[in-house]
């Protein structure tokens, strides 16, 4: 199988950015001034070059400093924030999480609940990105007891899905209970990007255990939820997702229909990249196995 090893460093980030809409979009947020929405804003853009990394975490750990200085313990807690998404960014995970710890503790201490559950949120997804379920777990839980306690559903949609992406590696019974519960909040609250990524998170599971079936009926229902089809880039990655699935599960033809409508949008959307190549790959591949060899040169063409 054709299996993208970015992928989840880019599950991970989208977790982080999840996280922080539905933050916003909490009514525990909503009380709050503009401050907040800015310093949110400014973590969910901070999306910059690796080249330039090393120059922002000079100045932020300078800005860090003068924050100690004046004893704000604000601007002391963002910094960590702000420096653990750019050390994430590096793929320095341990130190990530090592600013992530320190910015909770501060937010925990000024009673900062949007801060300190979007830390916990973090804590929880790096620590299952690097492997270490136990502690995901861990923070995952204290998130949900939290979220919970102040009786927030976009914080608690939040800590389900985290703790669904933790146990789902080996115990998919109860991974599933906490999807089953965010998908409920997500569905009440009309939360499309929320649903998108559970069913996504849900499929890629089963693809990468070759639960054929099980994929293709989540990548499908994440389809469901998507907007504007034809000119999502999110479109045609499921697609080609899709393709795979049904490529390997033996539907050569559902797989070289869906490989088609992976590239067809891939191009529409201007996104012509990794996407297009490898699904005009399973498009050939799928054609040789359906009988059709007088089809696969003008591909073998386009794809090299």
């Amino acid at each position: 199988m054709n299996i993208n090893l970015s992928f989840y460093y880019k599950q991970l980030e989208k977790i982080i950015i999840l996280s922080l809409l539905l933050l916003i979009s909490s009514p525990s947020y909503s009380q709050k001034n503009n401050k907040d929405y800015n310093n949110f804003m400014k973590i969910v853009h901070m999306d910059i070059n690796t080249d330039t990394i090393p120059n922002f975490i000079v100045s932020l750990k300078n800005e860090l400093e003068l924050a100690k200085d004046k004893q704000d313990t604000y601007k002391i807690a963002l910094n960590n924030l702000y420096l653990a998404k750019l050390y994430f960014k590096l793929g320095s995970f341990d130190i990530a999480i090592d600013y992530n710890l320190k910015a909770l503790k501060y937010f925990e201490e000024i009673k900062d609940t949007t801060f300190w559950i979007f830390s916990l949120q973090n804590i929880s997804a790096m620590y299952g990105f690097i492997g270490n379920d136990s502690a995901s777990i861990n923070y995952s839980l204290k998130n949900l007891e939290l979220s919970k306690a102040i009786h927030d559903t976009s914080f608690i949609e939040g800590a389900e899905i985290n703790l669904g992406a933790s146990y789902m590696k080996y115990d998919v019974k109860k991974a599933m209970e906490y999807y089953d519960e965010a998908i409920k909040i997500a569905k009440n609250y009309k939360d499309k990007k929320g649903l998108d990524y559970i069913y996504n998170n849900i499929a890629t599971f089963y693809y990468q255990n070759e639960q054929f079936d099980s994929a293709i009926y989540y990548f499908n229902k994440s389809l469901e939820v998507i907007k504007d089809k034809e000119k999502s880039p999110v479109t045609a990655i499921i697609y080609f997702n899709l393709a795979e699935a049904y490529y390997y599960s033996g539907d050569y033809k559902s797989a070289a229909k869906f490989a088609r409508k992976a590239i067809n949008t891939d191009q529409k959307t201007m996104n012509a990249t990794f996407t297009t190549a490898t699904a005009y790959l399973v498009l050939v591949k799928s054609l040789a196995k359906l009988g059709k060899p007088d089809s696969i040169p003008e591909y073998l063409e386009q794809y090299y």
